[in-house]
């Protein structure tokens, strides 16, 4: 898969976040063998639904 088409795939969607380098940059791992590193202020945190529902 290419980098622009990966990136595509990633917008709409929901990841777990996975880590984060010496920058402050965000690691995801949206496919199995992709990683991708991405700077915090391009991505919108959003509370899991499965904790939102627990009482």
């Amino acid at each position: 898969m290419g980098t622009e088409k990966l990136f595509m795939s990633l917008v709409g969607r929901s990841y777990k976040i996975r880590g984060f380098d010496d920058y402050g940059n965000i690691e995801l791992r949206p496919k199995r063998l992709h990683t991708v590193w991405i700077e915090p202020d391009l991505v919108e945190l959003v509370q899991d639904s499965r904790k939102a529902a627990e009482p």
